[in-house]
C-alpha cells in the first residue's frame, strides 16, 4: 500500500478518500489521540465560558486552514501532479474532523441537523461563491437571502441562478474547462444528480439539443435577474 495519497483530485470529505487510503486512518487516530484528547483535559480544567472560547478559537483556526487549503488548490488545480496535494488534502480533512469532534465534544447529546440553507451555505463558502463580483457587494445579510432564494427553489432555478451570478464560469475555469468536472462539482454542490445539472446548464444555450422540456433552466433566466434585482 502507498505510504501517501496519491489521488490527483483534491479531496474535501473523509468519505472521499479511497478505501485503502492512508490517510483515513491517519486522519481518524489522530482525531482521537490527539484533538479529542486534548479537548477533553480542556473540558475538566476550564469553566464552561472558558471551554466554549477554546472550542470556538479552535473552530475558527481550523475553519481558516480550510480556507486556505482550498484557495491554494484553486491556484494549483491545473497541476495534476502536484507533489503538495496530498499534503493540502491532509489538512483540509483533518480540520474539517476536527471542527466535528470539538462540536460533539461541545454537545455530545445533540444532534445538530443542519438546514437546506446551512448545508448550501458552507459549501458554497469553502467554493469561493462569495468571492463573486455580483455576491460580495451585498452585506452578509443580503447574502444569506441569496443563498435562501438558491435552497428553497429548485435545480432549474438554481442553476439559472448560479449562472447568471458567474459562479458556473469560475468553476469551469477552476476545474480546468473540463464540463465533466463542472457538473460533478456542481451536483455536489447542490446535491443533485449529474445527469439533471448536465441537462439544466446545456439548455442555457440556446443551440443546444438537450429535452427543453426536461430540463428548464433556460425559463428561469429573467426570472432569476428580477430576483437578483429585488436584492439591491
Amino acid at each position: 500500500m502507498k505510504s501517501v495519497c496519491t489521488s490527483r483530485e483534491f479531496k474535501m470529505d473523509i468519505s472521499e478518500l479511497c478505501e485503502k487510503c492512508p490517510l483515513a486512518p491517519l486522519i481518524v487516530n489522530g482525531i482521537e489521540n490527539q484533538i479529542i484528547k486534548q479537548a477533553n483535559v480542556k473540558k475538566e480544567l476550564l469553566s464552561k465560558d472558558q471551554f466554549q472560547r477554546y472550542v470556538d478559537s479552535e473552530i475558527e483556526n481550523a475553519t481558516s486552514t480550510m480556507q486556505r487549503m482550498f484557495l491554494i488548490e484553486q491556484q494549483n488545480k491545473g497541476y495534476k501532479n502536484d507533489p503538495h496535494r496530498a499534503n493540502r488534502i491532509k489538512t483540509y480533512i483533518w480540520n474539517k474532523e476536527r471542527i466535528k469532534a470539538l462540536n460533539q465534544i461541545l454537545n455530545p447529546t445533540v444532534i445538530v441537523r443542519k438546514t437546506k440553507f446551512e448545508i448550501l451555505d458552507v459549501k458554497l463558502e469553502e467554493c469561493g461563491f462569495k468571492n463573486l463580483e455580483k455576491v460580495k457587494c451585498f452585506s452578509r445579510e443580503v447574502q444569506n437571502k441569496l443563498i435562501k432564494l438558491l435552497s428553497n427553489n429548485q435545480l432549474p432555478y438554481q442553476i439559472a441562478m448560479l449562472d447568471y451570478l458567474g459562479f458556473l464560469d469560475f468553476v469551469y475555469g477552476e476545474n480546468g474547462q473540463i464540463k465533466t468536472a463542472l457538473n460533478k462539482e456542481i451536483a455536489r454542490i447542490l446535491d443533485s444528480e449529474e445527469r439533471g445539472v448536465k441537462g439544466n446548464i446545456s439548455v442555457l444555450s440556446e443551440h443546444s439539443n438537450e429535452n427543453r422540456s426536461r430540463y428548464t433552466a433556460f425559463n428561469y433566466k429573467e426570472i432569476v435577474k428580477k430576483d437578483y434585482d429585488k436584492l439591491k
